[in-house]
């Protein structure tokens, strides 16, 4: 995956033990028939019978959600040191976990993953489109039949800026959704011309209103780095970021 580096066997190992002994925050992705969703956790321990990993029961809107059962897959990230770690594995089983003196903790047990990648920062830089350029963006709600029919009226907007973070987007004022924060959103585009569009899902950071009448929308991508099934998206995404820096340089050098 271009902007990670796998890290070593040797070096995985160091670094899910420091990760585990200082119960290090969790965020875990997943996926549902209806799209993605995130959930935060900690780490816990080891289970001594495996050697798995093992992780606090998620919180968060997913609370002791059913969604996560045995076998599911999971896209976990975590950060140590300003640097972000990803890997992928696979729900074992549940368990109570001893946290010492503190009565037993429901827990989920994690497979030892078979890699872990390190993010490398340029991943979540903003790329900012060129002035010449319009990339038409697709928004429209993940469960549309969940809003009245207006909210369920898929929204374009003019892309402003890119990066495997997210991306923000600039909208008609009478396109306006005055959807909440947080709103989980699909947002699609054409990342090259004669392909099919790119299907991001993620959620809706803010919506501003400018001066000029024009609302400014900030998406957050979903699970974006941490399955593997949505890297071929990445890769999309970190090209097309990359063609926009080249076009910025080029037209920078040509007016020197």
């Amino acid at each position: 995956m271009s902007g990670a580096i796998e890290i070593s066997s040797a070096r995985q190992e160091e670094l899910l033990r420091e990760a585990v002994s200082r119960q290090l925050p969790l965020m875990l992705s997943y996926r549902l028939e209806s799209g993605w969703s995130t959930s935060k956790s900690h780490f816990l321990g080891f289970d001594r019978s495996s050697g798995d990993l093992v992780g606090a029961v998620p919180s968060g809107p997913t609370h002791l959600s059913p969604h996560i059962i045995e076998g599911q897959t999971l896209g976990v990230s975590f950060r140590r040191a300003h640097r972000n770690y990803v890997f992928e594995t696979m729900i074992t089983g549940r368990c109570f976990y001893s946290v010492g003196r503190e009565d037993d903790v429901p827990a989920i047990c994690l497979l030892w993953p078979d890699a872990v990648c390190e993010l490398q920062r340029r991943l979540y830089y903003r790329t900012p489109l060129p002035p010449n350029v319009y990339l038409p963006v697709r928004v429209s709600l993940w469960h549309p039949e969940a809003g009245h029919e207006d909210d369920a009226r898929p929204r374009w907007g003019r892309m402003l800026n890119l990066s495997a973070g997210g991306l923000s987007l600039e909208l008609k004022g009478a396109d306006n959704p005055r959807w909440q924060t947080n709103t989980e959103v699909l947002c699609s585009f054409v990342a090259q011309a004669g392909s099919p569009p790119v299907e991001l899902y993620g959620h809706m950071r803010y919506l501003d209103e400018q001066r000029d009448g024009t609302v400014r929308m900030g998406v957050q991508f979903l699970a974006l780095e941490t399955f593997s099934e949505n890297r071929p998206a990445l890769e999309q995404v970190l090209d097309l970021s990359r063609c926009f820096q080249e076009m910025a340089m080029r037209r920078r050098f040509a007016t020197v």
